[in-house]
């Protein structure tokens, strides 16, 4: 008798589609930001939902942003996708961010 994980499916790691630079703009955040919001963004690929993940204001529940305060700095992603088939990226240095990130 078999215990059912033969029937488990493993977890599908969905591509991400860099936009413009932005893979080079989160290349150039500090070490600790990018393996913060990597975490994240790996979360987003795996179908998990970062708890600090909120929708994009202004653009639609489809499109979420990160934000991070980092040292004295603050930084955003900004991830969109249908059903999270495809994760769209775009990562930049931000003036601020609101206060909860």
């Amino acid at each position: 008798m078999g215990c059912g994980l033969d029937r488990v499916k493993p977890p599908v790691l969905r591509p991400v589609v860099w936009l413009g630079n932005s893979k080079k703009n989160l290349r150039d955040f500090p070490d600790g930001a990018q393996k913060l919001l990597g975490d994240e963004l790996q979360l987003i690929q795996f179908g998990g939902m970062p708890k600090d993940a909120k929708p994009f204001k202004g653009i639609g529940r489809s499109v979420l942003e990160l934000a991070l305060r980092y040292a004295s700095d603050a930084y955003r992603v900004v991830i969109g996708g249908s059903n999270r088939q495809a994760d769209l990226c775009f990562a930049r240095l931000s003036e601020e961010v609101e206060e909860g990130h």
